[in-house]
């Protein structure tokens, strides 16, 4: 019988190469998830403008997946700020700052400041007295494995 321990780390391994093929960026699954959303959330502006002359209802109805578009916007910029959706990264910056205009979270500041400032409130996040206290509650429960 195995240890504990030995079987985790088939369990760890089996789980890193199961999710391993989302490692890396699909230009297609990329630019039909950005073509649809972006289409389907312009389709939903156009109603929701169209509805306003017949009524205020149906354009508070519609603006429920409108914001279910939006917060996917916001998760495609997202993945576009961390550099994980497209393999260019002026594709990436561009799309990102587009999205980020939609959403009013913006992706740049001058001179990429953004990144520079997470950059910066991670390190002091990794290097805080609240982390390094939780820092065994986190690795007990399995939420972080590092």
């Amino acid at each position: 019988m195995n240890s504990p321990d030995i079987q985790g780390e088939t369990e760890e391994t089996s789980w890193i190469r199961i999710v391993s093929k989302y490692n890396r960026p699909n230009s297609l699954k990329s630019w039909l998830q950005f073509s649809i959303n972006l289409f389907l959330y312009s389709v939903i502006w156009v109603l929701m403008f169209e509805s306003l002359s017949l009524s205020y209802w149906i354009t508070l109805g519609l603006s429920i997946p409108a914001a279910g578009m939006l917060v996917r916007l916001f998760i495609i910029y997202h993945d576009c700020g961390h550099g994980s959706y497209f393999k260019s990264r002026k594709l990436r910056d561009l799309i990102g700052i587009f999205f980020g205009i939609l959403t009013f979270t913006p992706l740049f500041y001058p001179g990429r400041l953004w990144r520079w400032l997470w950059f910066v409130f991670r390190c002091r996040l990794f290097r805080s007295f609240w982390f390094r206290r939780s820092w065994g509650l986190w690795r007990r429960f399995g939420v972080l494995n590092l």
